[in-house]
């Protein structure tokens, strides 16, 4: 029987990742998070992306979550249905709908998603994409209770889609409250915890139910900021009265940008989150040590290359974020992935 960790003997010396004397060394117990279900083979998000995640035996599944107008928490990642990854009727969409928070889930049900126009930009990155059937929106409580009844008992990611209350999406306290609603229905809380960039939406979180596992989502704040910006441009959102400075104090709850992300560490620590999950390219030996040294498990996306999987295995992560569950799955336990 394949355990849920495993721990993970990398010859990072040979690869000059690590000094000799570390050689085939037992690194770390290394968990796989299953990226919108899996991301390389399905729709993100979807029905099928969970079911494929089950069966590759992830440790972890992630997937985003948006608000609908009558506050049922569903699994998209963007604030609307784009043109090339929506149908109606069995015809793509010619352009974006509108917001998801302005839709009810009857309406939302009116559309699948569980394909990608052939050739679109949305298609070309996934070549192994295998589902062609089309599915409708699943929302959060179906999924958390189809994952339950897995006998592979994973953990659940669930990433709260922030839009910093701009009108794309619903304010902070109502996303927080809206989910922890679905969340406590079930009895496998403790295997659930709520993700976010948005670190004011985990400290309302903490308010509300100092008991609920969050996880930190760490990327550089700057690159960060003109990333949201230029989404929400991109959604028509009037951000004239956004500054990199207001975008980052907001997703560091007011802590602000510092010059050593250590502090960072501190920080989410002290507000009780468990994990500090950071871009790949963030996920600096400093960082990673100080957050272990306090305490807190790391993890880092989105990890879809060997060579990617062996950096962060040299660096001690707890957790890779990944398209490609069961490869890296295979990579990291080649003895039980059979």
């Amino acid at each position: 029987m394949r355990k849920s960790l495993a721990t993970i003997w990398f010859c990072a010396g040979s690869m000059g990742m690590l000094p000799a004397p570390a050689l085939c060394q037992p690194i770390v117990k290394t968990m796989v998070v299953a990226h919108a279900g899996g991301a390389a083979y399905h729709v993100h998000n979807t029905r099928s992306a969970i079911l494929h995640a089950l069966d590759v035996k992830a440790d972890i599944i992630e997937f985003d979550v948006q608000d609908t107008k009558d506050h049922i928490p569903v699994l998209h990642h963007d604030f609307v249905l784009q043109p090339d990854e929506a149908q109606q009727n069995h015809h793509w969409l010619d352009k974006r709908t509108t917001f998801i928070r302005n839709m009810t889930f009857a309406e939302l049900s009116n559309y699948s998603i569980g394909q990608n126009r052939s050739g679109s930009p949305s298609d070309k990155p996934y070549p192994f994409r295998r589902n062609k059937e089309q599915e409708t929106i699943i929302n959060l409580d179906n999924a958390l209770e189809l994952i339950s009844k897995s006998p592979n008992n994973p953990q659940v990611f669930v990433e709260v889609k922030s839009a910093l209350d701009l009108p794309a999406g619903y304010p902070a306290e109502t996303l927080a409250i809206d989910i922890l609603k679905i969340i406590h229905k079930h009895n496998n809380k403790d295997k659930i915890s709520i993700i976010s960039f948005d670190w004011k939406l985990l400290h309302l979180i903490h308010t509300i139910d100092p008991t609920q596992k969050t996880v930190y989502i760490f990327r550089d704040p700057l690159i960060y900021a003109r990333e949201f910006a230029n989404d929400m441009r991109d959604l028509g959102i009037d951000i004239t009265s956004l500054t990199p400075q207001k975008i980052i104090d907001r997703l560091t709850d007011g802590f602000g940008p510092v010059s050593n992300y250590c502090l960072y560490a501190d920080y989410i620590k002290k507000q009780g989150g468990w994990m500090l999950d950071a871009y790949k390219d963030d996920a600096t030996l400093p960082l990673v040590s100080q957050a272990q040294k306090i305490g807190l498990k790391t993890g880092v996306w989105t990890v879809d290359t060997l060579t990617e999987t062996s950096k962060a295995v040299a660096l001690g992560i707890n957790a890779i974020t990944t398209n490609y569950p069961d490869v890296i799955v295979a990579a990291l336990r080649p003895s039980s992935a059979q």
